[in-house]
């Protein structure tokens, strides 16, 4: 039986503007990771890991792979409608990956990801409702190969777009770009970057408007970076790290206007932790340093890291903390603030609770306005990765419920 957590608290704010409505949502999506697994080829084995993808830009589906022996749930990669977990089958495949999903304003949906085998073959499957099955990814050259990393962008109303990933080399990596246009891959048509033949080149997440991210093997530890994808002729461009940091660093998220960014940079001068998050602006070419969930605790090791930044500047990604029972937590960055604050907090705070999960683990997608967040929390019956979905406010309505809205209301005497 598919288990469902679905719970909305709406508080009505009344702002000089008008009246607005504040609704905090928890959705529990309808894949488990334990017990069998399922191969390619249908042979049993067991389960290695559970994946959630992408989120189209305004939250609606999510992307994952479902590895798990669920008779009441296809295998493969899935597409999950989040208002009522209905659910549509990507590829009979089961999917290693893949952060890209897209739905097109006449209804066609799209998706991206990485077939689970020795090969690690990138996939897509066509614009339709629901989408056709997957084809595989390939370039003239050689066999384009996105593994883990590989993500699209397109825009709903046009279909154009980016995919991104790597090419899989004998001795290096060579990013790679696949052009969208009207919901279809242009698969002839793929450029490859590397950094100037100094080590691998890999991208994680591309923009719409064609600002791919990702890292090389430049410096030790790797540096992250991002192309303007749109012409072979961009070169590489070095994400700056924040202050206090001096070792490598890796870009793992960009929105979907291509202005904001985000990832983590290593070697944190003057603390215990080995990284930290950042927060990178492009159209100012600043970096700001995201700390993890209730700040820098000297004497305690920590991390902090980010995977996905939507328009409005929010980040989501997850805090690690050594020794803790609950080691990685979901984590968001609301614009503004360099602090995270742990998901879970959130919506306890505001009366939704996270009903089945142990706690939640991690933030890996993002809606293009930031006010929904896709990733994966720990099941408390058995210890196995769960996706979710959750929906928070516009940071100035959490300044309001904060205030309790008193300095607003007085204004209407």
């Amino acid at each position: 039986m598919i288990k469902r957590t679905l719970v909305f608290v709406s508080i009505l704010a009344v702002a000089a503007s008008g009246a607005y409505a504040v609704n905090f949502s928890f959705t529990t999506l309808p894949v488990s990771n334990p017990g069998t697994a399922w191969t390619n080829d249908g042979t049993p084995t067991t389960a290695t890991g559970y994946t959630i993808g992408g989120m189209t830009a305004d939250g609606s589906y999510v992307s994952m792979s479902q590895g798990a022996a669920d008779t009441s749930m296809p295998t493969g990669a899935l597409m999950v409608k989040v208002s009522d977990l209905t659910t549509s089958v990507i590829s009979d495949k089961v999917s290693n990956s893949g952060r890209g999903i897209a739905i097109l304003a006449n209804g066609n949906r799209m998706a991206v990801y990485a077939v689970g085998s020795s090969s690690n073959l990138g996939r897509f499957s066509a614009a339709g409702n629901p989408p056709g099955n997957g084809s595989y990814l390939t370039n003239p050259a050689s066999t384009f190969a996105p593994s883990n990393f590989n993500s699209m962008a397109v825009d709903a109303t046009s279909g154009n777009g980016w995919m991104v990933g790597y090419n899989e080399g004998s001795s290096k990596n060579n990013a790679m770009a696949f052009k969208i246009t009207a919901g279809a891959f242009n698969v002839g048509n793929a450029p490859g970057w590397n950094s100037a033949g100094t080590g691998d080149t890999t991208f994680m997440s591309v923009s719409t408007t064609g600002y791919a991210v990702g890292f090389d093997s430049a410096v030790s530890g790797g540096r992250a970076l991002y192309v303007n994808v749109n012409s072979s002729s961009n070169g590489v461009v070095a994400i700056p790290k924040f202050t206090g940091a001096t070792g490598g660093s890796q870009a793992a998220g960009v929105s979907s206007d291509g202005n904001y960014m985000t990832g983590y940079n290593a070697g944190i001068t003057g603390s215990d932790d080995s990284l930290h998050g950042f927060f990178y602006n492009r159209t100012t070419n600043t970096t700001q340093e995201l700390l993890p969930a209730g700040g820098d605790i000297a004497g305690l090791a920590q991390q902090s890291n980010g995977y996905d930044v939507s328009n409005n500047g929010t980040v989501g990604g997850y805090t690690w903390t050594s020794g803790a029972s609950y080691s990685y937590r979901a984590t968001v960055w609301l614009p503004g603030e360099t602090t995270g604050r742990l998901v879970e907090d959130l919506l306890a705070s505001n009366g939704v609770g996270i009903n089945g999960f142990r706690y939640l683990e991690r933030v890996i997608s993002i809606s293009d306005d930031g006010l929904t967040i896709a990733g994966r929390g720990v099941w408390d019956a058995d210890g196995s990765y769960r996706g979710f979905v959750a929906t928070i406010p516009e940071p100035a309505s959490l300044a309001f419920l904060a205030l309790g809205g008193l300095a607003m209301l007085r204004r209407r005497r």
